[in-house]
Order: C-alpha cells, then sequence, then structure tokens
C-alpha cells in the first residue's frame, strides 16, 4: 500500500471517531427532554395545559353530588352530563356548602378534564387539589339551573384567553 493511500484511510478513519465522538456527546447532553422541567421549580406539580389534548366528553367519568335541598338534583344532572357524553360513575347527596350552580373539582392529572368539565357550568367554580385522586367530581349548588348545551361549553372554553396553571404548578405543553 502506498503511502499516500494510507495516510487517506487514516485522516477518513479519525473523521468517523470524531465524528462519533461528536454525535455521543450530543445525545448523552441533549436536554429537549427535560426543557420543560427546567422551567419549573423542583417542587412544582406537571400540569398538561395544550388546547388540542383536551379530553372529549367521552373520555371524562364524573361522580355527581347535591348540595341542594332540591330532591333528585344528581339525578338529573346525570341525565344532562350523559346526554353531553360524559360518563357519571356515580351520584350522591353532599352536605357541602356551593354557592355558585356547580363545583369542580379535580386533581393534577385531570387537569385539561377538570377545566372542560367546568365549562359545561354557568357560574361553576374549578376546586383544584394537586393531591386529588378520585375521579372528577361535581358538587350542584343552589345556584344550579342546567348544564350547559356543547356548543356553548365549547364557546366559553373557547373564549378562554388562555389555559392558566394554578398556583404551585408547571404546564408541560
Amino acid at each position: 500500500m502506498r503511502f499516500a493511500r494510507f495516510r487517506a484511510l487514516l485522516v477518513v478513519s479519525v473523521l468517523c471517531i470524531g465524528a462519533g465522538i461528536s454525535v455521543w456527546v450530543a445525545v448523552e447532553s441533549d436536554t429537549q427532554a427535560d426543557g420543560q422541567r427546567s422551567q419549573c421549580d423542583d417542587d412544582a406539580i406537571l400540569i398538561e395545559t395544550d388546547p388540542e389534548k383536551v379530553p372529549a366528553t367521552t373520555e371524562i367519568e364524573v361522580v355527581v353530588l347535591n348540595a341542594t335541598d332540591r330532591a333528585g338534583l344528581a339525578e338529573t344532572v346525570k341525565d344532562q352530563l350523559e346526554d353531553r357524553g360524559f360518563s357519571v360513575l356515580e351520584t350522591d347527596d353532599s352536605d357541602a356548602e356551593v354557592p355558585d350552580s356547580a363545583q369542580v373539582t379535580f386533581g393534577a392529572e385531570q387537569y385539561l378534564a377538570g377545566v372542560h368539565t367546568k365549562a359545561y357550568f354557568y357560574r361553576g367554580e374549578m376546586d383544584f387539589q394537586a393531591d386529588w385522586d378520585k375521579p372528577i367530581t361535581i358538587v350542584v349548588g343552589d345556584a344550579f339551573d342546567q348544564v350547559k348545551r356543547t356548543d356553548e361549553a365549547l364557546r366559553t372554553f373557547g373564549q378562554a384567553s388562555s389555559i392558566q396553571e394554578p398556583e404551585g404548578t408547571c404546564s408541560i405543553d
């Protein structure tokens, strides 16, 4: 083998090894997967806020509780929610005091589903509890009249300037 050919093979080999090392270093030091987390406080609870990931009502399971003196109200709300595609797991009475039409309680794992569910209630209020591990719970109050129609709820949901993250949380959208 001639010296020029040997030198060319040596240069190509060194370049290939250098390229391999560069790729390995780039992959090992990539922080894109951790990018969202690096913008958050270490103790922040991560929640999904991407509007394109809002679940359909057919994917949302709820519990309906009646906090009023109106007998059968939880069943009425259940029927209206099921007409809109929700899956109602349970209905019952509650001793809670709800001054508005409804209080929708949900946790970090259900954040988008909870915000979507709340959009179905006139003057409803959200009760985000980071450690909530139960289904989304709707406590119906004295101001309840009816569940919004789907088009009204979607309009309300769409008019929100953006989905806000509660204190102590960080968006991973």
